[in-house]
Parts: structure tokens; sequence; C-alpha cells
């Protein structure tokens, strides 16, 4: 096969450096089943969880391999494993590859299975319904700081249990796994480094340059020191910004805030991805609270709908038609098999949804800034039953200014963007005729 004969170039073969055979050594001969590697960018952290998988594939064992979405997986992860892979074991695994089960055949009878994050981070065993049926001897979590806790607890205890043994490696950045995070407070002191300055492969002149226009704090989270909170964050979020309630508290705050009727979903959706975040206006505080988060990839849009509908019913008590409106990106570039637009399904479900014009993007997130500050905004802190960490984590990298302008960077940019929509209904309220005829509904 084509891609078989291409991946047999000898220039494509990549090898382990001499960190990264270190930190593996210390991973194999270890009783404990749990690492967690923090690294700096480039420092080559995928590359060794690939050829970690690999070594796990070789022995016959059942692997599963994770991170942000099917397609960075593909891309990447599989990328540098199918490198380090041998000719025929390459072409062999490349045969028998079925991108409809994300399953990998490997010559010695080991299976690779992968899954997103995405999936993972659906609340209990319903994100790991892809793999239902299947144990596991080894995992990869790759950008660990992005999985739920709750759903790494159940991957290592229901998931991970095929004997004879049962690994999990966990990569992360040092910048994006700030103190607070639940990783930090299961690994801090257990983790291994690797740094950027640790691979060889990487450019000097970049190393250099960035030691000279970074911070010192700056760059040595660049680099994979420390635990941090993100590079440049452009939103002042501190701690003042996450609030917990206990659950009196919280549910007097859901009576009040469903009699004035200020409920609000962000929705942000596009070609194959979807976001929202359930926020509350308070009126006697002035204050949009946020609640609440879902994403889904490549889901029916009728799914995504009908779930909506029965759990923001279930978690929160809310009655869609009479306590909920939805604003955001309504116009939608996908439709399902009928030709139906994501707008026309979710009002066909009962939802009330305003739909406004396009929202500035420079504007809205210079606003956020100052209403951050202002301590406007505050975000539930987030639990085993809250979704907010990725609400949190959207403000920290989400976005980059770059020569004065905004640049969505990575795949929480869905989440932000959900986000800044319900921000701007609230504290921007748009003039009237901003709003498009025919958009505002209540069945």
């Amino acid at each position: 096969m084509e891609e078989g004969k291409n991946n047999n170039n000898n220039n494509n073969k990549i090898e382990l450096f001499q960190r990264q055979k270190e930190i593996l050594s210390n991973f194999l001969t270890s009783d404990e089943t749990e690492m967690l590697v923090i690294g700096g960018y480039a420092s080559g952290k995928t590359t060794l969880g690939a050829y970690a998988t690999l070594f796990f594939l070789r022995q016959g064992f059942f692997c599963l391999m994770t991170r942000e979405t099917e397609r960075e997986i593909e891309n990447t992860m599989l990328g540098h494993l199918f490198r380090f892979a041998k000719d025929e074991e390459r072409e062999y695994m490349l045969k028998t590859w079925n991108k409809n089960t994300n399953r990998i055949e490997h010559p010695s009878g080991g299976l690779l299975f992968y899954i997103s994050l995405t999936d993972i981070n659906q609340s209990g065993t319903a994100g790991y319904t892809k793999i239902a049926g299947y144990e596991f001897n080894f995992a990869l979590i790759d950008e660990a700081w992005k999985i739920k806790e709750e759903a790494y607890k159940e991957l290592i205890t229901k998931r991970l249990r095929r004997p004879p043994i049962q690994k999990v490696l966990l990569l992360t950045n040092a910048d994006t796994t700030p103190p607070g995070h639940w990783l930090y407070k299961r690994f801090a002191g257990k983790e291994e480094r690797i740094y950027t300055t640790d691979n060889p492969f990487v450019d000097q002149k970049v190393i250099e340059r960035n030691k000279k226009e970074m911070s010192q704090e700056e760059f040595e989270l660049w680099i994979g020191k420390g635990w941090g909170q993100g590079l440049k964050s452009n939103y002042p979020l501190t701690e003042d910004n996450i609030v917990e309630f206990d659950n009196e508290t919280l549910r007097m705050k859901v009576w009040k805030w469903k009699q004035f009727r200020s409920f609000y979903l962000g929705i942000d959706w596009g070609i194959s991805n979807f976001a929202c975040v359930l926020g509350a206006y308070d009126y006697d505080d002035e204050v949009m609270y946020l609640l609440d988060s879902w994403e889904w990839e490549n889901t029916p849009i009728d799914d995504i709908a009908s779930y909506l509908y029965k759990e923001l019913q279930r978690k929160w008590g809310i009655h869609i038609e009479e306590e909920l409106y939805c604003v955001g990106d309504v116009a939608g570039k996908r439709k399902d098999w009928t030709g139906r637009t994501p707008y026309e399904i979710f009002s066909e479900r009962g939802f009330v949804i305003e739909y406004f014009k396009p929202v500035p993007l420079a504007e809205s997130v210079q606003k956020e800034q100052y209403l951050l500050k202002k301590k406007k905004i505050k975000i539930l802190k987030p639990n085993e039953k809250i979704r907010t960490d990725r609400i949190i984590n959207a403000y920290y990298s989400a976005y980059r200014i770059e020569n004065d302008k905004v640049v969505k960077v990575n795949e929480l940019e869905h989440i932000k963007d959900a986000t800044r929509y319900l921000i701007w209904r609230f504290f921007l309220f748009p003039k009237i005729a901003d709003y498009i005829p025919g958009y505002i509904f209540k069945r």
C-alpha cells in the first residue's frame, strides 16, 4: 500500500534521546502503576509516549491511547508510533488499522485502541462506550491536564485491569498544570521532568530567543519547570473569580435564577465540534455565574439536543421551554442528513433561542478582561459533578494576542467562544436592531 511505502523511508526513523531513555527505564522498572511526565514545549513527551505504547504492543499487551481529539491522535501520536516501528511491523499495523472502531492490531497479538478525551470526559461509563467490553494493560494519556479526575479514576479502576500488568503514563505541559489542578495534588513530588533543553533536536536559537524575550518565570514554564497557569494568558482570571457554594446556598440561587428566568446556554458549533456553557445572571449581585459545560465531537445534532434537554432538567432542574434561553452561534455550519440546521433541531426540541449578529472578537475579549478584574464574572468551582474545569482552562489557553490581534490557538476555543457569547449577552447587550428577525422562538 502507498502509505506503507512512504513510511519505509529510513529518513523517517526516530530514536529516543538520553533523557527519554532514562524516563522510560524508570517507568518500566518502577513498582508504581502510574507515572506523570511534565515537560516543556518540544521536549519530546509525545514521542516518548508513542515509543512506550509500541513497547507494550510488542509484548502482546492491550493498549489504550488518548488525547484531545481523534484527529490529533491519528496525525501526531500514531505518526510517531509508526516511525518507531520496523518496516514489516508498520505495514502489518497499517493493514489492520480500522478507523471505524479506532483499533490497530500488532503482529505480536497486541491491540491498540484510541479514543478522544472529549469522549472520555463524559460522565461515568458513558465516556468509555467506544471501548466497552475491553480491559487494558497500558494506557497513554497525552495532554493529561485536560482529562477530568472522575474520568481518570474510571479508567484506572475499571478499564486498566487486564492481567498480568497495569501501567499508565500521563503527559502534560508545565504551563498548563497549575498547583490547584488535581494532577498536582496526586503527583506533585513524584513526577518525572523532561525539559525542552533536554531535547538535542530543538533549535538552540529558539531557546535563546525565548530566554531573552520571556520573563524568567515564563521561560522556566516554557521549558518544563514548575507548575503554572499558562503563558501570557489574555485574561486576568484569579482565585477571586472561582466560587464555591454549599448545597443549600446553591439550591436557593438556582431557585432564584429559575424565577427570574436568568439561565442561559451559550452555544458554539462548527464543522465537527459542539460546545455549550451554562450560565446564570444574578440580578442582585450583577454577576454572571458560569456553572457547567459540555462538549461533543462528530456527534449527530439530534443526539446533542436530546441529551441536553434531559440533562439540564435532571442536573439543574431547568424546564427548558420556560426557564432557559440559548444564545451564541446558532446560525450553524452543520446540517443533519435531512438538511436541518442545529438551530432548527434545537427549536423543535423546545429550546428558546436568541440569535444576534456575530460578536466582535477583539472587543468582546477586551470587555471580558475588564469584567473579570471587576469580579463580574465568576466560575463555579469544579468537582466531580460540576464540569467547569474546561471553562477555566479555556480562559488560560484558548486565545493568544499576537500583533495586536486575538488568535484562537487550540480546541478550547469552542468552550471559550460559548462563554464569550454569554458575557456579551448580559454586559454588552446589543441593540434591538442587531437582532435578526425571526430567530427568537418560544414554544
